[in-house]
């Protein structure tokens, strides 16, 4: 079996052993005849993969965990060490990849952000996905992309920016936001922030606070889930 990347999923996926996964958040995992399953961090760390963990992207960084891991259960510290090994090539290859992910995937019902389509990022992306790599020369693109992408961008509000950071930002709060509409019977109100957030990759402090009622409806690990302050 070999381990693809983590990634929120959808409410009625179960785990690889027929648990609910209540955080929202799993291993994509293709097993043996190649059909995709999905495993928490407990499965992850206790079984044998074909790849390690800290090989794959995480697309869930937006959103935080609230739990407060027990750093001497060694199988927990293990894995923490075995991030911190990241060379720095590991690591900007893992940048490169994120951000690639999220320009060319995740932020495709983001109207806001189609008009910062980069040429360059979709001849990559074609590249990749064909071939399952990216080149020295690759990384280098994207992460000067990634870079610039840090300048004030103007709008509605003033700014925002297409960084990495805000990126998985806007994608985790997409998240929690149709989670929490699929609760409710009047979607209207939560609709139109999700509508706010998908033209302006924003919300205002002011919207942040309307919502977080809404979030008491979902399971206890997701609602309790921090979102990351955007990246401005």
């Amino acid at each position: 079996m070999r381990l693809i990347k983590k990634d929120f999923v959808d409410k009625n996926v179960k785990s690889i052993l027929g648990y609910p996964l209540p955080s929202g958040k799993a291993y994509y995992i293709e097993n043996d005849v190649g059909l995709i399953e999905y495993g928490s961090d407990y499965y992850i760390n206790n079984n044998n993969f074909s790849n390690e963990k800290k090989d794959i992207i995480d697309l869930t960084k937006g959103l935080p965990s609230s739990f407060k891991y027990n750093t001497t259960d060694n199988k927990q510290s293990n894995n923490f060490n075995k991030q911190s090994l990241l060379s720095s090539n590991e690591r900007n290859y893992q940048k490169a990849l994120l951000y690639l992910t999220f320009s060319e995937e995740k932020m495709k019902p983001f109207v806001g952000y189609k008009k910062y389509n980069n040429k360059f990022l979709s001849s990559i992306y074609s590249f990749y996905l064909k071939e399952d790599f990216l080149s020295l020369k690759q990384i280098e693109t994207i992460l000067k992309i990634e870079k610039n992408s840090h300048k004030d961008i103007i709008n509605k509000y003033g700014y925002h920016s297409i960084s990495l950071k805000n990126l998985e930002t806007c994608y985790a709060y997409e998240y929690k936001i149709k989670r929490a509409i699929d609760k409710l019977e009047d979607k209207k109100f939560m609709q139109e922030i999700l509508k706010t957030l998908y033209q302006y990759l924003y919300l205002t402090d002011k919207q942040i606070e309307a919502i977080r009622k809404w979030f008491q409806y979902l399971p206890k690990d997701l609602q309790e889930a921090k979102l990351r302050s955007f990246d401005v």
